[in-house]
């Protein structure tokens, strides 16, 4: 029979400015020096972690489950015969955030499940990020000992559970993994850049820590200039990179708009953390979808988007989310790196990609032309495509002629396509745009003259092989802030 006495935890710390250690009994040591942050973890008195069981039985009354507890967690609803799914929040939150209810109400509509919420909200709810970066050790070292204390009080295999945390929370979830092998499935979602970004394996989330690690990345920050709260740095078997893994669609209003439509507070947030909270997102709009949120292997998200990653090839592909250990066979490559498109807003899931590159061209004697952004709808023979933004950043039309590449997604899968919708939205800087209407027509009444489309090559994504289609052949004038319709010629095939 599994019965451990009530063990008292103290601690003994080495005073220095740097070097110093403090030791939690049953919990371990830990150290401020490198690679770790430059903090001493704080106390479990003082984070007072919390397990909060959730099951169909008690959806919206959780039960704090303890360790030592044995009776407690012998009378609870846990289910011995069922997963356990458990979800840790990262800094700032707590287990009142609207995403960790969302995703709890998700798991348990699919399926039977134990969901357990880890509430740290003892060392997340700061604004000293670097003393919840450290706090994480000792968070993730109590995750590991109500593993251990599951494991053997219910004979539940580690196996069976899930670890899911956001930001802070991945690393805590890494943490947990490091020091009790074998736990079955490891999810980060956008793992914390700052402090974790390129350090040794010992300090972050790493396919070691579980039988299997997936990452959503969706705030990285490719130049590491503390752009983005995520990693870019792979840290699992398969990390998933939707959009390029930055820059996500609808996030890039301004604090106006955010705040008029969600008011002061929760429109800042939701300005500062749109790319961050966006693999959570992504992850819980994934767990009851008919979609396949398949994502493609690739290097890198340049050459997925220039379309020479636009079929799973030998590593095959792998759907992000919810069931992205379902393809996954031990032995498989570690790191892969998989990129896809996202829609704006729900539901979120591209079922099908189409690498686009147009072609354009303009006579000798006009000038350097730019477009402040392209509009673009594909049109097939079942559906067509929203009307897509394409730029991030304006283009330039330099030389005679010119090809820019795309990628286009689409929520359902839109059958041959037939043809496209093009609009062109010509660049005007601040000077121009001081002079309003004037300054428009001038300028698009040399545009009309000067920009031609050649041709639109169209090739969608598949499994194997993908199609190729290229909609036009002969050169079309682009009229300025017009939406044009290019059918499908023969003879372009």
């Amino acid at each position: 029979m599994f019965i451990l006495p009530l063990i008292s935890i103290f601690y003994i710390v080495i005073a220095r400015a740097r070097g110093a250690r403090v030791c939690y009994w049953d919990l371990g040591c830990f150290t401020d020096e490198p690679p770790y942050p430059e903090r001493l973890p704080q106390p479990p008195e003082a984070l007072n972690v919390q397990f909060l069981l959730y099951t169909r039985h008690n959806m919206d009354d959780p039960q704090t489950l303890t360790v030592w507890d044995i009776e407690g967690t012998e009378t609870s609803h846990f289910n011995r015969t069922a997963d356990t799914k458990v979800i840790i929040h990262g800094f700032i939150d707590d287990t009142d955030v609207e995403w960790l209810i969302n995703m709890k109400d998700a798991i348990l509509y699919r399926e039977d499940a134990n969901v357990i919420l880890v509430d740290w909200a003892g060392g997340s709810k700061t604004l000293d990020y670097t003393q919840a970066a450290a706090d994480t050790r000792v968070v993730g070292s109590e995750v590991a000992r109500f593993i251990i204390f599951i494991k053997y009080l219910k004979d539940y295999p580690e196996e069976r559970f899930h670890l899911i945390g956001h930001s802070l929370g991945s690393h805590i979830a890494g943490q947990a993994g490091k020091l009790w092998k074998g736990i079955g499935r490891i999810t980060g979602l956008d793992p914390a850049y700052p402090f974790f970004e390129g350090k040794p394996p010992e300090v972050r989330l790493d396919p070691t820590d579980a039988i299997f690690v997936d990452a959503i990345h969706t705030d990285g920050d490719a130049n590491h200039k503390l752009a983005g709260f995520g990693m870019m740095d792979p840290v699992g078997h398969l990390d998933f990179y939707p959009n390029g893994g930055m820059d996500q669609p609808g996030c890039g209003e301004s604090l106006f708009e955010y705040v008029r439509d969600q008011g002061v507070w929760g429109g800042g947030e939701t300005f500062v953390v749109c790319n961050h909270l966006r693999a959570v997102i992504l992850f819980i709009d994934s767990i009851n979808s008919d979609c396949s949120w398949r994502a493609y292997p690739c290097s890198d998200y340049q050459t997925f988007v220039d379309g020479n990653c636009m079929t799973c090839g030998d590593a095959g592909c792998y759907s992000m989310g919810y069931d992205a250990d379902k393809a996954y066979t031990a032995g498989s490559p570690v790191n892969m790196k998989l990129y896809m498109t996202t829609a704006d807003s729900y539901p979120f899931c591209h079922e099908e990609l189409h690498h686009v590159k147009l072609s354009l061209s303009k006579p000798p004697d006009c000038e350097e032309y730019k477009a402040e952004q392209l509009y673009l709808r594909l049109r097939g023979e079942n559906k067509s495509t929203e009307n897509t933004p394409l730029l991030k950043d304006h283009l330039s039309l330099e030389h005679k002629s010119d090809s820019f590449e795309f990628i286009v997604g689409s929520r359902k899968g839109i059958g041959s396509i037939r043809g496209l919708d093009l609009r062109w939205k010509p660049y005007s800087d601040n000077i121009l745009s001081s002079l309003g209407v004037f300054a428009e027509w001038l300028f698009a009444s040399d545009l009309g003259t000067c920009v031609k489309l050649d041709k639109v090559r169209v090739d969608t994504a598949g499994d194997v092989n993908g199609t190729t289609t290229e909609v036009v052949c002969t050169r079309k004038d682009l009229q300025p802030d017009i939406t044009q319709t290019f059918q499908l010629e023969e003879g372009c095939l």
